[in-house]
């Protein structure tokens, strides 16, 4: 596995992979502080070449993440998922498990990047990367 933690103004955001045969798991662990609570947070992911993001899979593990994300979209042919974040929740630390499928073998894979950003404001954002090893 990979991890890699920032630290910003904006969000602390921590993202890190688990390969597993077939699927790979993405944590997010990131933190909402109170300016950004109670507005509308956007995490934007695309997935390592080889790898798709499925419907069915992000929607069973976000039923699990205590219902923060209030819609998420799957876009390019499952190489971008948006997740939206509820903008009722309280600042704070949180957590998202997200899975990832891999699709077809990939030697050398570069690092996907994850963003987090206030939605209002996409300037106000925090980039983090994550690879598969």
């Amino acid at each position: 596995w990979y991890q890699r933690r920032v630290r910003g103004n904006i969000f602390d955001l921590n993202v890190n992979m688990v390969d597993e045969e077939d699927i790979g798991i993405v944590t997010l662990d990131f933190t909402i502080d109170k300016e950004r609570a109670n507005s509308m947070v956007l995490i934007e992911m695309t997935a390592l070449t080889g790898y798709k993001f499925k419907k069915a899979r992000v929607q069973d593990y976000l039923m699990q993440a205590d219902q923060i994300v209030s819609r998420f979209d799957i876009k390019e042919g499952g190489q971008r998922l948006q997740l939206y974040i509820d903008p009722s929740i309280n600042a704070g630390r949180y957590e998202l498990m997200i899975p990832v499928i891999e699709d077809f073998t990939v030697m050398n894979r570069v690092s996907a990047q994850v963003s987090i950003l206030d939605y209002y404001n996409p300037s106000a954002r925090q980039v983090g990367f994550y690879s598969s090893k």
